[in-house]
């Protein structure tokens, strides 16, 4: 992937389909590239493109995160503001700075949660129209997708890792507290028993759900509407599962791990909120 950054150390967006080169740039998506290969010398401990991933990453800010306008992740939205690509951005900071111990890396994490919080719900809104006015379904810690693809969706959940390890070197009651949503939102958005969401086996999900009735457009066999799309998608149940087990379990040495207290404590949270 270092072959195909440009002399401003971007990714490519389009990857040509016979030899693999760069074909377009312009788009945060990339930055999923990087935090691929910011994880991959995190596992081997090769560290030898560490200085392109980190002029990498100081493009992808100044141009980017920095102007708070990230767009380009999703290929569906015609390169819409979106909350898909700074997910890619936190783990590659979160991975930089486990390499470099530079703490700049925890400010960046800092500032690309509060561009992905301003997708994410802090409050409930509530929805007039089956599943999801019948399952006690709450809009509270999911994020929509992009401006141009509002509906709230699971892929957000991947960053509850991130906000656990950042975390376990930032006492800041504002993240911990979007924490506690996340995971409350995640823990409740798929079948907890078979057709809970009026279709499919436990643990099932989809990946659009209406927080408002303007974006109903799914109906049942009688042509009523439903809030949800009602159909099986892995990607979404791997999202819930990717946030809540993480790759910091897997690579940190033992001391670095986000301990189980917190966890534990952000657990409470949704459990004192749920009842």
């Amino acid at each position: 992937m270092a072959a195909g950054r440009n002399a401003v150390g971007e990714y490519p967006f389009v990857f040509d389909e016979m030899d693999g080169s760069g074909a377009e740039y312009e788009s945060f998506g990339g930055v999923w590239c990087l935090a691929a290969s910011a994880y991959w010398a995190l596992l081997t401990g090769d560290h030898s493109d560490l200085d392109g991933m980190l002029l990498s990453e100081r493009h992808y800010h100044d141009r980017y995160v920095a102007h708070m306008e990230c767009y380009g992740a999703p290929l569906d939205t015609s390169k819409a503001v979106d909350s898909e690509g700074i997910l890619g951005y936190i783990k590659a900071v979160g991975c930089l700075y486990a390499i470099t111990g530079d703490a700049m890396y925890l400010d960046r994490m800092r500032e690309a949660f509060a561009y992905e919080c301003s997708f994410r719900f802090c409050w409930n809104s509530p929805v007039g129209v089956p599943p999801l006015n019948e399952v006690g379904w709450s809009s509270c810690g999911g994020s929509v997708t992009s401006t141009s693809n509002a509906h709230i969706h699971p892929m957000s959940s991947v960053a509850i890792e991130d906000m656990v390890y950042y975390l376990r070197y930032r006492n800041d009651t504002y993240i911990a507290s979007r924490l506690c949503d996340a995971v409350g939102w995640s823990c409740q958005t798929y079948n907890l028993k078979d057709g809970e969401y009026g279709y499919g086996r436990v643990g099932w999900m989809s990946e659009r759900f209406c927080h408002c009735q303007g974006f109903l457009d799914e109906r049942y066999p009688d042509g009523s509407l439903c809030s949800t799309w009602r159909c099986l998608m892995p990607w979404a149940a791997g999202a819930i599962l990717d946030g809540l087990t993480g790759l910091y379990w897997d690579v940190m040495p033992h001391d670095e791990l986000p301990t189980v207290t917190m966890v534990s404590r952000a657990m409470s949270c949704v459990h004192d909120e749920k009842g």
